[in-house]
């Protein structure tokens, strides 16, 4: 199995040996870049085509949390990674691990509750799956962005940390909303952290109701071309209205009967977003969070780097009347059979060369 160095700005990346299983992305084009998306779940190997010694633009997704039952809480978005101008070498395999989505809660029980994300990774370079969302009494966990807490029932709960940040591959997560005691039932769930902001916190609002905390903000990116959203957290579930997904990609909230909307079960994170699920509604089962995805975008290849060698050159040549007559500089004076019907006659010649120092075609007499 052969393994990959990779040094990004300010950072050397030591490789791991790859799986054997050939990635088969999704490929397009954008202007003169290609762009390969990765969504299946699970582990595979990509090589390093020919020519491509650098990557434009790399995107790591991990997997969303699921959302927790009975109007708990959000799942925390997937941590996300990207990094530009990545150093790879041609030929070589790298392992590309797509993230599942977790799995939501569908009871109060530790056996039935909601999971994590799964980790998305290039090379070495992981973005840490979402933590799952609270159910009742259960705290969210931690993880690439912060699960959130279950319904308070009169007790305060906390939402999970985020520990993207602190990876050793750092990037972009956030903390998952809390359940607060307010001296009273409050019952509904926080939102979950996205990888743009944090899950807000379930709250009353007198006369109204309970409100589940909407899901931390996602972010964008364009590597793809687009402007497109990635690892929103999760609602939790609400018993006055709907708490939103975060970003349009985050699942939202269920609700109660309560609710000015009433009994909506939660919906599940966008696909390959690495967004988290929604809190169940009342008595019922949380929402999946989104798996994850792994972006490549890199520019065409030069000639030379695709053969290891400079392209040949070529040379132009110019008629001139006399020999006493001066070639411009940059040109070098000669003697060409072509010349008068081909019977010969004074030039001015100049060779084209490929400068691969400087990366541009350049003269020389």
């Amino acid at each position: 199995m052969v393994g990959v160095a990779i040094i990004a700005v300010g950072q050397v990346i030591l490789a791991t040996p790859a799986s054997a299983t050939p990635c088969t992305p999704a490929v397009m084009t954008d202007g003169n870049a290609t762009v390969l998306t990765f969504t299946t779940v699970g582990t595979c190997t990509w090589t390093v085509p020919a020519g491509i010694t650098t990557l434009d633009a790399v995107l790591i997704v991990g997997g969303g949390g699921g959302g927790g039952f009975d109007i708990g809480g959000g799942g925390g978005a997937g941590g996300l990674v990207d990094r530009t101008n990545l150093a790879v070498t041609p030929g070589v395999d790298v392992a590309v691990v797509v993230g599942a989505g977790g799995s939501g809660a569908t009871n109060y029980t530790p056996s039935a509750g909601a999971n994590s994300g799964s980790n998305s990774s290039f090379d070495t370079l992981v973005a840490l799956g979402g933590g799952y969302g609270g159910s009742g009494s259960v705290n969210g966990a931690n993880g690439g962005s912060g699960g959130v807490a279950g319904y308070a029932a009169g007790f305060p709960r906390t939402g999970g940390s985020a520990l993207q940040p602190g990876s050793a591959t750092s990037g972009s997560g956030f903390a998952g909303g809390a359940s607060p005691n307010y001296g009273y039932l409050v019952d509904t769930g926080g939102g979950g952290g996205g990888a743009g902001a944090v899950g807000e916190a379930s709250f009353r609002q007198v006369a109204v109701g309970d409100f589940g905390g909407p899901g931390g903000a996602g972010v964008s990116r364009t590597i793809t071309g687009a402007s497109l959203y990635y690892s929103g957290g999760g609602g939790g579930g609400g018993a006055a209205t709907v708490a939103v997904g975060g970003s349009g990609v985050g699942g939202n909230g269920g609700t109660t009967s309560a609710s000015s909307t009433p009994n909506l079960s939660p919906t599940a994170g966008a696909a390959n977003t690495g967004s988290g699920g929604g809190g169940g509604k009342n008595g019922g089962a949380g929402a999946a969070g989104a798996a994850g995805v792994v972006i490549l975008r890199y520019g065409a290849p030069s000639p030379e780097a695709i053969t290891g060698d400079s392209p040949p050159s070529w040379f132009q040549s110019v008629g001139r009347e006399r020999r006493e007559d001066p070639c411009e500089s940059g040109w070098a004076s000669s003697w060409a059979e072509w010349m008068n019907d081909r019977l010969g006659g004074w030039v001015c010649n100049r060779e084209i060369y490929w400068n691969s120092s400087a990366g541009t075609w350049m003269s020389r007499s």
